[in-house]
């Protein structure tokens, strides 16, 4: 099952509000690549501030996060409140932008709320400096989005990436050895170039099964395998210098990729 802000709350409990704040930080630099984006450590003096970006442009944006997951109560309407006005207060002169970042998914009537107390914060911001504001909501599954989107789920949800290094951990010690002593005599064999043609086709033909494996899902060694075959099975006249030297391209190719699958 996915894990969602729930499970960083249940994980970090009282951190998981500094966790969030490093989020917005992470996804806010990877939003904003060519502006100045920094965060504001916490403190009662933070002035409503968690993350501010300096835009090229001239504009200037504050990001607030809440770590709010539960109904929007009073108690939590008055806080974005307040955090917007020491915001408003302390950067009235360059702020173009304000910005809500929570994990919470609003329902109909609170996103009615947030609408009027938008609509009210722009209009009394515009009537005293003669200026818009922009009032953005990042919450919900948006804001999860851009997490993933920016490649952040793994690392703050504790969810390891389908790379190499999980398959290595998937696969069992007796899966490996299988697989080990299919190909090890095939290997070998291709190694010292002392075969025999019709041989190596069946021994390669044999082992043709195993290219389905997730084992090699990221290697070249069965296509180089298969280009081998094919220039032996086709090739049925005097073996010329543009024959052998083919024949050692693919089998220095299949030697690299078997060395890569560290078998």
């Amino acid at each position: 099952m996915e894990r969602g802000f729930n499970w960083l709350q249940e994980k970090h409990g009282d951190e998981s509000r500094n966790i969030l704040e490093r989020i917005c930080l992470h996804v806010f630099e990877s939003e904003f690549l060519e502006d100045d984006v920094q965060d504001v450590k916490p403190s009662p003096g933070d002035d409503g501030i968690d993350v501010f970006i300096n835009h090229q442009n001239g504009n200037f944006t504050v990001i607030q996060c809440k770590f709010y997951l539960d109904s929007l109560t009073s108690s939590r309407k008055s806080n974005i409140s307040k955090s917007y006005n020491k915001a408003i207060k302390t950067k009235e002169d360059t702020i173009t932008k304000w910005i809500l970042c929570t994990p919470k998914v609003f329902t109909n009537k609170e996103h009615n709320w947030w609408g009027e107390w938008k609509e009210k914060r722009k209009d009394e911001f515009e009537k005293k400096t003669g200026r818009n504001l922009e009032i953005g909501l990042l919450s919900g599954n948006k804001f999860m989005k851009l997490i993933k989107k920016h490649k952040l789920y793994e690392e703050y949800f504790e969810v390891e990436r389908v790379d190499k290094h999980l398959i290595d951990k998937l696969l069992s010690n007796d899966e490996k050895k299988r697989i080990h002593d299919e190909m090890y005599k095939l290997i070998g064999v291709i190694s010292s170039g002392d075969y025999i043609d019709e041989h190596l086709i069946m021994w390669i033909d044999q082992v043709e099964y195993l290219s389905c494996h997730r084992f090699f899902n990221e290697s070249d060694i069965f296509h180089y395998l298969n280009l081998l075959s094919q220039l032996i099975a086709f090739e049925s006249g005097p073996k010329d210098i543009k024959y052998q030297e083919k024949e050692f391209e693919y089998r220095k190719k299949i030697i690299e990729e078997y060395k890569k699958l560290n078998l």
